[in-house]
């Protein structure tokens, strides 16, 4: 889960692969349900970048997910192929990776006397394949999307090959946004995401951005059956932009947790026919 899911497309579509039109790296740590223990902590990196004159764009993610005694790190490779149409870019993309997955059921108190329990004493490791496509359309300001990064329903088989696991549910996401110039200072970008994953409810994020002189960006989400969110970015100069978020949860949770913290920076390396150009708002 990501509340700032519209500046750090790679992580949800191999197909964002070089949509910002020069090299792009963003890193991302997320921090939810502040004081529960065991709460799901997660730090991204995604670096991508166009081949010039090859319409390809290339992209790498690495995902690092905490939650409880359990951990996971994925490491993903995004290939886009982009077509230039009249009126924006298609660009199709293929994500394949591979997931690590940690548990350590020693670290759990199941018995306030403290006698161990043989189900719970051991340590397992396994591994996932990922491989997903995704489509991603834009222009200079409507974007949208859909995709499945774990389309592929590999076995989860532990490390001595054992495959006695369950399979991974399929993601799927789509996406869309559009940015309103109301003035030369001030332009209006909502977007929404919907989230479907097997074996859950479906989930809209719905967001309104508001930036003022191409310098402070304002937003408020509302997550369906979870929570609102605040945001704030700041462009520190052409190539840096500073993001912070805040999650109100409105769910059952909030009774035992007040808030979630989601930290983002991104680097932008543009080429140099786009120096001029406003900063892109996705």
């Amino acid at each position: 889960m990501y509340s700032q899911y519209m500046f750090n497309g790679l992580i949800l579509n191999p197909a964002y692969a070089g949509s910002t039109e020069g090299l792009s790296a963003a890193a991302l740590y997320r921090n939810q349900w502040v004081g529960v223990e065991g709460a799901p902590v997660t730090q991204t990196l995604s670096v991508h970048a166009p081949i010039e004159k090859k319409n390809i764009g290339l992209g790498l993610s690495i995902i690092n997910d905490k939650i409880g005694v359990t951990n996971t790190w994925r490491m993903n490779g995004s290939y886009a192929f982009r077509i230039r149409t009249n009126t924006g870019l298609l660009s199709m993309g293929l994500q394949a990776g591979l997931a690590k997955n940690h548990a350590d059921y020693t670290q759990l108190a199941l018995d306030p006397q403290g006698n161990p329990d043989a189900q719970f004493n051991e340590v397992q490791n396994s591994l996932v394949f990922y491989f997903g496509p995704g489509l991603y359309y834009y222009t200079g300001k409507f974007y949208a999307g859909v995709s499945s990064p774990s389309f592929l329903r590999a076995p989860i088989t532990n490390l001595d090959g054992d495959a006695g696991y369950p399979k991974h549910a399929r993601h799927y996401f789509l996406t869309t946004g559009y940015v309103f110039n109301v003035s030369e200072n001030l332009q209006i970008k909502p977007s929404t995401l919907v989230k479907i994953a097997e074996g859950a409810p479906v989930q809209f994020d719905l967001n309104t951005n508001v930036w003022f002189y191409n310098l402070v960006g304002l937003g408020a989400s509302y997550r369906t059956n979870n929570g609102l969110v605040g945001i704030l970015e700041l462009q520190l100069a052409r190539q840096f932009r500073l993001g912070y978020s805040y999650d109100q949860p409105l769910s059952k949770v909030s009774r035992y947790t007040a808030n979630t913290h989601e930290l983002m920076l991104r680097f932008d390396l543009f080429s140099g026919h786009q120096q001029d150009n406003s900063p892109r708002l996705f």
